[in-house]
């Protein structure tokens, strides 16, 4: 009988622990079934949230390919306005050596105009400094000229003079000399004349004696 009852007892131990068993089953299998639910749960929000981190990346990613974009178009225009100040800047001092060059070239030929021209006055200036020299000569040379032809003329003047003197002296001593003779020859005339009339006397006289 004890055999008995220990058997029983056994079976109920084993009916209990198999009720146990089962409970246990049935409540692994209802928290399998809830972390099933759970899992499903978890892995729906990790989806939704995989998707709205996907979809704010995608708008991040927008986001960020729109700011690149503008980026570049800034910097394009940048660029733009870069190239453009260089081209203007480049121009202007193209610009700039153009005239500076044209201007050195108006200076040069401004000052070899104003070469010429110096040389041209220094020219001038020796010529007519050669001309005041030959005309300063030409005049001295007259007035030596001029001198010496109114020593000329003086010693031809006296000359004459002297000539004209001497010539009036031998008039003058041929003058005298004629008049001498001519006084001597009245003189004879008359001795002569006076004789006659002595002579014509002395024969009246005699005759008037007869």
């Amino acid at each position: 009988a004890s055999a008995k009852a220990a058997s029983e007892k056994k079976a109920q131990e084993a009916k209990a622990q198999i009720k146990s068993n089962e409970k246990k089953s049935a409540q692994e299998k209802k928290d399998n079934v809830k972390r099933a639910k759970d899992v499903k749960k978890s892995a729906k929000k990790e989806k939704e949230a995989k998707k709205k981190a996907k979809v704010k990346a995608q708008k991040e990613a927008k986001k960020v390919a729109k700011k690149e974009k503008e980026a570049k178009k800034k910097v394009k225009q940048e660029q733009k306005k870069l190239v453009k100040k260089e081209k203007e800047q480049q121009k202007k001092a193209d610009a700039q050596v153009k005239a500076e060059k044209e201007k050195a070239k108006a200076v040069a030929a401004k000052k070899n105009e104003a070469e010429k021209e110096k040389i041209a006055l220094e020219k001038k200036a020796a010529q007519k400094n050669k001309e005041a020299e030959q005309a300063a000569e030409a005049k001295q040379k007259a007035k030596i000229q001029e001198k010496n032809t109114k020593l000329a003329e003086q010693r031809q003047k006296e000359q004459k003079a002297q000539e004209k003197k001497e010539a009036d002296q031998k008039v003058a001593a041929k003058k005298a000399a004629v008049a001498e003779k001519e006084k001597e020859a009245a003189i004879k005339a008359e001795e002569k004349a006076k004789a006659a009339i002595q002579q014509k006397k002395l024969k009246q006289a005699e005759e008037n004696e007869r």
